[in-house]
């Protein structure tokens, strides 16, 4: 189960890495609600193997039980990272969306 989480992992931490580079673009290139909504789908995502995680960690003890408390802390930290993303795609609609009344 964990090399499975793991695997997934990986493949969310290079979407998250996309996602904050489109992140400061979306305001500028009117992708802001793609890249919101591609958070929110990210989010889910991560939500999901946190609850996989926490059934891994009810169930085990020993060294599965460290490598997935290892495993939780990276889809916290790597859900942190989305957080502020989506922060930074939302302040930019906002500010576009300002811009445009205020044209």
């Amino acid at each position: 189960v964990l090399t499975f989480v793991e695997s997934d992992l990986q493949a969310f931490e290079g979407q998250v890495a996309a996602v904050e580079e489109e992140a400061q673009p979306s305001m500028e290139t009117g992708t802001a609600p793609q890249v919101l909504h591609r958070c929110e789908q990210l989010e889910v995502g991560l939500t999901k193997l946190l609850l996989t995680l926490d059934e891994v960690d009810f169930r085990t003890l020993g060294d599965a039980r460290a490598a997935g408390k290892r495993l939780q802390h990276r889809v916290r930290q790597l859900t942190a990272r989305l957080v502020h993303a989506k922060a930074w795609t939302q302040e930019g609609e906002t500010e576009a969306y300002e811009q445009r009344a205020g044209m």
